[in-house]
């Protein structure tokens, strides 16, 4: 009897602590550690987007620039739901769009400047959050 109270006392405790989350808007691990240490998340955030644009520069004559922008852009969209920067998940946004019209540009055949003015796009995107990235690793280094 004395077990079952125990367990049913851990239970109320458990309970009660996940109810606390869910007041907060927490509901699951990956948001507990963001609340917990956002410039960890940001960071972490900021290195997997490099990773990505690092995948997408590394486009071969043989591969198709129109489907790397679109992993490109697919990579960043899990990244702005690593962070709760929304200054950060803003950039990264920009970053999406450019990325996915200059696949549609890619696929349907538009004028060699119109691609062109969207490939720059997409460094000009790529460079204002990583600019972010920038000075939130100085804020927090």
């Amino acid at each position: 009897m004395e077990e079952t109270g125990k367990v049913s006392g851990w239970l109320g405790v458990a309970a009660a602590v996940v109810g606390l989350l869910a007041f907060f808007g927490i509901t699951n691990v990956d948001e507990l550690q963001r609340k917990l240490n956002p410039d960890s998340t940001n960071a972490a955030a900021c290195k997997r987007a490099d990773q990505a644009y690092k995948s997408y520069q590394e486009v071969t004559i043989y591969s198709s620039k129109a489907g790397a922008a679109r992993a490109y852009a697919e990579e960043l969209r899990h990244v702005v739901s690593a962070t709760d920067n929304e200054e950060l998940q803003a950039a990264f946004r920009a970053n999406i769009t450019s990325s996915e019209l200059y696949a549609q540009a890619r696929d349907s055949e538009a004028p060699y400047l119109d691609r062109v003015k969207l490939g720059v796009k997409i460094i000009t995107d790529r460079g204002a959050w990583r600019s972010l990235c920038g000075e939130l690793e100085k804020e927090s280094g």
